[in-house]
């Protein structure tokens, strides 16, 4: 009677485990529909969980790497905005020249000058006007000194942020690539519990049908089976996380 109620016992937990499963399906598609911005779609193809592919399949050089990121874009449009305002600061403190040129033509004849000239003589005149302006921005030529030191530090200090952040990123994504390997080796390790589990189970049970161990070393095997499975299945699922962060850190 105590086995079978260590049975029964066993029972519940895994149908409530059943439960929980089904609810955190449910609730894995709604999120899954919300993420993709489309209706919930119940026949769902999960990948095969223990399906992995080697590390070094998404390996790519670290350097390489970073200017694909949109980080590197902001920092090179940041650079660029600031060389940009530096010019626009230089320029302000530069002489203005404003130049003007004007030409015209005039027809003097008998018709239009009332004899002046004689009938037969049909000449034109040529006139033009040039004018020059110098500006010289010499009472702005203090503020603007300022200005353009300040300009060129905000260059400085740019082109420090893109190197720092560069050097940063790469740390980031060389960090991801150790993880990967070290999620990957986990993987194996816990695929190699997983495999003892299996083969100590089926020699557990053996044993308790001939009636050499009891029920509770039975239970003790099934529970040993189940935790190395889930552990199994969590070292699948970080390593396909790690999969996913260096993707992402690689800029792809």
């Amino acid at each position: 009677k105590n086995d079978q109620m260590q049975v029964d016992i066993q029972g519940y937990k895994a149908e409530s485990l059943r439960l929980k499963l089904g609810n955190a399906k449910d609730l894995c598609r709604d999120y899954l529909a919300y993420l993709l911005n489309v209706e919930r779609v119940d026949s769902i193809v999960w990948d095969d969980i223990y399906t992995l592919q080697d590390p070094f399949t998404f390996l790519t050089d670290a350097r390489t790497a970073v200017g694909n990121r949109h980080e590197m874009s902001l920092l090179n449009l940041n650079l660029q905005a600031s060389k940009l305002k530096k010019r626009i600061t230089l320029g302000n403190m530069l002489p203005t020249v404003v130049a003007m040129f004007s030409y015209g033509t005039h027809k003097f004849s008998a018709e239009n000058d009332r004899g002046l000239f004689d009938q037969n003589v049909d000449t034109r005149r040529h006139s033009w006007f040039a004018a020059a302006n110098l500006s010289i921005p010499i009472s702005g030529w203090w503020s603007g000194s300022h200005a353009l030191r300040r300009s060129a530090i905000s260059v400085k200090m740019a082109d420090f942020d893109l190197k720092d952040k560069l050097d940063l990123m790469t740390m980031q994504i060389d960090q991801n690539w150790k993880t990967l390997n070290e999620k990957y080796k986990q993987v194996e390790v816990a695929r190699k519990q997983y495999e003892q589990s299996v083969q100590n189970l089926k020699q557990q049970e053996s044993a308790y049908r001939s009636g050499m161990i009891t029920m509770t070393d039975r239970l003790l095997a099934q529970s040993l089976y189940e935790q190395s499975n889930a552990g199994y299945i969590e070292a699948c699922v970080q390593y396909r996380l790690a999969i996913l962060e260096y993707l992402q850190s690689t800029g792809r």
